[in-house]
C-alpha cells in the first residue's frame, strides 16, 4: 500500500539520518540515498513526520545528545564531534536552542534527577 510504503521510506530516512548523525547531512544527500527528488522527500517528510527535513534531522541530533549527555561520561567535546560541530562552542549553541540551558547544565540536572529515583 501507499501508505506502508511511505512509512518504510520515513523510517529509512531517519535510520540514515541517524547513521549519518556526525556528517554534515544536506537535503540532497538524503535525497540521493533514498533515490528520491529534493521535492519528494519534503513532501514525505511532512505528510509523515508534519516538519522540514532540517527539523527532523534537529529533532534527531538532540535527541542523541540528550541521550550521550545522559548516559555516557562523554565530554562535550566529543559529543560535538560526535554530533557533526566542528567547534563545541557551535553545539552548545545548539543545544541551548532547544533545551534553553547549556549542555553541561542538562547534564547536572539529569544526573540529579537519577540520584532522586
Amino acid at each position: 500500500s501507499e501508505e506502508g510504503l511511505q512509512r518504510k521510506r520515513i523510517e529509512s530516512i531517519e535510520s540514515f539520518i541517524q547513521d549519518n548523525i556526525s556528517a554534515m547531512i544536506t537535503k540532497q544527500m538524503v535525497a540521493e540515498q533514498m533515490f528520491l527528488s529534493v521535492r519528494q522527500l519534503d513532501r514525505i517528510v511532512l505528510a509523515e513526520r508534519g516538519m522540514t527535513l532540517k527539523s527532523l534531522i534537529d529533532q534527531i541530533k538532540i535527541q542523541e545528545a540528550r541521550r550521550l549527555l545522559r548516559e555516557t561520561d562523554m565530554t562535550q567535546r566529543e559529543i560535538s564531534i560526535s554530533l557533526g560541530f566542528t567547534e563545541t562552542s557551535s553545539f552548545n549553541r545548539y543545544f541551548r536552542r532547544f533545551e534553553t540551558v547549556s549542555p553541561g547544565t542538562y547534564r547536572k540536572q539529569m544526573k540529579k534527577e537519577e540520584e532522586i529515583k
